[in-house]
C-alpha cells in the first residue's frame, strides 16, 4: 500500500490479498475499547527496535476474528523513551480525501495526545517489559479458514470513497494472520 502515491493511496480501489509479514518480529498489544494498539518491533535476532502506537478504532470482534480501522496517524516510541508523531502526511491526506471530517480528525489527535501522555508517564504497556517477550518456539502458525477473506458484517454496510469496504487499512489482530490490501 505504501508503494501507492499518497494522493491516491486511500481512494484507489483495493483488492484483498493473502501475503506474508515482511518485517522482523512484531507483537501487537490491544485493549478493548482503547483507540490505539501498541506494536513492538524487533530486528533480526530479537534485538528490540521500538514500540509503535497505532491510532485506530477500538477493536471489533466478530466470528472471523478481530478488526480495527486504522486512523492514519501514529506515534513511534524508542528505547530511550523519546517519541515522535508518524504519518502526519497520511493523516492530512485522509482528511483531504474526505475519509475523515474535522470532528473525527480532532478526536484522533486527542487520542494521540492521550497516548503521548501515557508514554510520557511510562505507563502500561511500555513499563511492562514486553520488549523481552519471545514466542513459544513450539507455536505453529494457525491455518487460515477457507473463508478467511469474507468481510466483517459491519464492513459491508458502508463503502468508502474509491469503492473499498472500509475507509482505511485494516489490521486483524487476533486469530487470523494480517489481511493486507493491494492497490
Amino acid at each position: 500500500m505504501h508503494e501507492e502515491p499518497l494522493a491516491t493511496r486511500y481512494t484507489k480501489p483495493r483488492t484483498l490479498v493473502r501475503c506474508r509479514w515482511l518485517g522482523s518480529g512484531v507483537l501487537k498489544l490491544a485493549r478493548p475499547g482503547q483507540p490505539w494498539s501498541v506494536w513492538l518491533f524487533w530486528e533480526r535476532g530479537w534485538r528490540f527496535k521500538n514500540w509503535y502506537v497505532n491510532l485506530e478504532a477500538p477493536l471489533s470482534r466478530w466470528s472471523g476474528g478481530v478488526d480495527s480501522e486504522d486512523h492514519f496517524l501514529d506515534i513511534a516510541v524508542y528505547p530511550d523513551r523519546s517519541w515522535e508523531w508518524r504519518d502526519e502526511d497520511e493523516f492530512a491526506q485522509a482528511q483531504r480525501a474526505g475519509l475523515l471530517d474535522a470532528g473525527q480528525a480532532a478526536g484522533i489527535r486527542a487520542a494521540g495526545r492521550d497516548a503521548a501522555g501515557l508514554i510520557d508517564a511510562w505507563g502500561q504497556p511500555f513499563s511492562d517489559g514486553w520488549e523481552t517477550w519471545r514466542p513459544d518456539p513450539d507455536w505453529q502458525p494457525p491455518a487460515l479458514p477457507a473463508d478467511w477473506d469474507r468481510p466483517a458484517p459491519a464492513a459491508t454496510a458502508a463503502t468508502a470513497p474509491g469503492g473499498t469496504a472500509r475507509s482505511g487499512p485494516v489490521q486483524n489482530t487476533a486469530e487470523l494472520p494480517d489481511r493486507h490490501y493491494a492497490s
